[in-house]
C-alpha cells in the first residue's frame, strides 16, 4: 500500500485553495508546479475551480490518495466519507493528541473510522511525503526544485524534515523519498523502513524520531539489515520528553535503552541535524569505505597536528607513506621539507598552487598503504580548485572565507566528494560510517 502512497496516479486535495498562506494553497502549488504528472482534483465547496481545475465533491472521487488540509473538527467526517473513494489519505491537519484533551478524543475517533473504512492513513499532524522519482510533494512548505538522489528520510517532525530538505537543496545533493508520519496513528516508521529497505532507488535511510515503537522495530530489524540507517533520536532528557509529548504526543522512552537498542541493531546514531545530513550525504557519495588507514593532506602544519589527534582518537591509522609515494612528493618539495603522513602541503603549495594538491593526491591514490584520503583546502582569495581524478574514497574539509568555502564545496560535492567545515566533523563522520562497516563485516 505504501507504493500507492508514493506513486499515486490520482490525488484529491481536500481543502484546496487559491488563497495565499493557506496550507491547501501550498499543497496545490507544489503538485502543479514541481512536475507531478498524475491527475489532481481540488475539493472545496467554497470554490467552483482552483487554479482553473474544476472542484469535485468527495462522493465523485475515485483516487489513490487524498490529502486533507481542513480544520481538525472536520477530519473524522471527511475520512469516513472517503470510504470507497480513496485508497490512502494524508492528514496534514494538526489539533489531535499532541494538543488538548478534545484533540485526544478526536484522534481516538479517527482511529475507529480508519479501521471501519480500511483506508491507510499517514498522520495526522504531518507534512506528508515527497518523491523525486515522480516529482510528488504533499508538503505545505513551498518547494522550488527537487534533485534526485539515493537518500530517503523518515521523520516524525515536519519542520525538522523541512530543514533537512532545505539543507539538501542548498547543498546541491539529491534525495529520493521523504516521509513524515506525525502522530503515526496508522502508518508508522517501521512500515516506512520496510518499504525503503526494499526500494531499489534508496541507498541510505535517515531518520528523525521522538518516540519509537521499540519492540516492533526490534523484531523487524532482527530480520532486516539491508541498508545503513542513520538515526537522530530526540527526547533524551526530562525536558526533551515533555517537549516531544506536546509536539507529536510521543512517549520517548529511556535514552540508555535506546542507546543499547541502536548498538544492538547496528544503527548509525547521530546527535544533531547537521550530523544526520553529513552522515547520509557521505554514505550516498562514498558508500561504506573499506579500511582504516588515512592519508591526510593539509595546508598547514597546525592542521596536520589537529587532524592527527582526531584520527587517533577515533581509532584510525596514519600509516607511513610508501617509498614510491614519498619519492614522488620529494620531487616537487623543498629539500628541507620532511615528508610524512599527514602531508603539510604548504611548502609545495607556495610554488605550485593547486597543482601541488593534484600531484600529492595522485601519489596517495597510488599508495597501497592508504585506504581513504582526507584533503584540507584553504578558502582564500585566489585559490583554484584542483583537478582531482578520484579513485579512492576522498573527503574534504574547507576552512576560511565563507563565500569561497561555498563555491569550493559546491564544485567538489558535484564530483561526489563530501565536504566538511573542519577536521573534527570530517573524521567523526567517517568514524560513524566505518564503525557501521566493521559491525556488518
Amino acid at each position: 500500500m505504501l507504493s500507492t502512497l508514493f506513486y499515486p496516479e490520482s490525488i484529491a486535495v481536500i481543502g484546496a485553495s487559491e488563497k495565499e498562506g493557506k496550507e491547501g494553497n501550498a499543497v496545490m502549488k507544489n503538485l502543479l508546479t514541481l512536475g507531478y504528472n498524475g491527475k489532481v482534483y481540488p475539493v472545496n465547496p467554497k470554490y467552483e475551480t482552483v487554479y482553473n481545475i474544476k472542484c469535485k465533491k468527495i462522493e465523485e472521487l475515485s483516487v489513490d490518495l487524498a490529502v486533507i488540509v481542513t480544520p481538525p473538527e472536520t477530519v473524522v467526517g471527511i475520512v469516513k466519507s472517503l470510504k470507497d473513494h480513496a485508497k490512502t489519505a494524508i492528514i496534514i491537519t494538526a489539533g489531535f493528541s499532541e494538543g488538548s484533551e478534545e484533540g485526544k478524543k478526536r484522534e481516538n475517533e479517527l482511529k475507529k473510522v480508519i479501521k471501519e473504512t480500511g483506508i491507510r492513513v499517514l498522520g495526522p499532524n504531518t507534512v506528508g511525503i515527497l518523491n523525486t522519482e515522480n516529482n510528488l510533494a504533499t508538503t505545505f512548505a513551498e518547494l522550488k526544485e527537487l534533485k534526485k538522489g539515493d537518500i530517503s528520510f523518515i521523520s516524525q517532525s515536519g519542520i525538522v524534515l523541512g530543514v533537512i530538505l532545505l539543507r539538501c537543496i542548498s547543498s546541491n545533493y539529491g534525495i529520493n523519498k521523504v516521509a513524515c508520519f506525525g502522530n503515526k496513528i496508522d502508518i508508522d516508521e517501521v512500515e516506512f523502513l520496510k518499504y525503503f529497505f526494499e526500494d531499489k532507488k534508496t541507498r541510505v535511510i535517515g531518520m528523525y524520531l521522538e518516540g519509537i515503537k521499540g519492540r516492533k522495530m526490534f523484531e523487524f530489524l532482527k530480520k532486516e539489515k539491508k541498508k545503513p540507517v542513520v538515526i537522530l533520536k530526540s527526547g533524551m532528557t526530562d525536558a526533551g520528553k515533555k517537549a516531544a509529548m506536546s509536539h507529536t504526543s510521543s512517549l520517548t522512552g529511556n535514552y540508555k535503552i535506546f542507546e543499547g537498542f541502536a548498538k544492538q541493531m547496528n544503527l548509525i546514531k547521530v546527535e544533531t541535524l547537521q550530523e544526520l545530513v553529513d552522515t547520509t550525504k557521505t554514505i550516498s557519495f562514498l558508500g561504506i569505505p573499506e579500511g582504516k588507514r588515512l592519508g591526510i593532506v593539509h595546508y598547514t602544519g597546525a592542521g596536520c597536528v589537529i587532524a592527527s589527534d582526531f584520527a587517533v582518537r577515533y581509532g584510525f591509522e596514519l600509516p607511513e607513506l610508501s617509498q614510491k609515494a614519498k619519492e614522488r612528493i620529494m620531487e616537487i618539495t623543498p629539500k628541507w621539507h620532511k615528508i610524512r603522513n599527514p602531508v603539510d602541503i604548504w611548502p609545495i603549495f607556495e610554488k605550485y598552487k593547486e597543482k601541488a594538491y593534484e600531484m600529492v593526491y595522485r601519489a596517495l591514490q597510488e599508495d597501497k598503504n592508504v585506504d581513504i584520503i582526507i584533503l584540507a583546502f584553504p578558502a582564500i582569495y585566489g585559490f583554484k580548485i584542483p583537478d582531482l581524478d578520484v579513485k579512492k574514497p576522498t573527503l574534504c574539509c574547507i576552512e576560511g572565507d565563507t563565500r569561497i568555502k561555498e563555491k569550493i564545496r559546491e564544485e567538489l560535492e558535484n564530483k561526489n566528494i563530501p565536504c566538511f567545515v573542519s577536521e573534527k566533523e570530517c573524521i567523526e563522520t567517517l568514524y560513524r560510517i566505518t564503525r557501521y562497516k566493521n559491525k556488518t563485516s
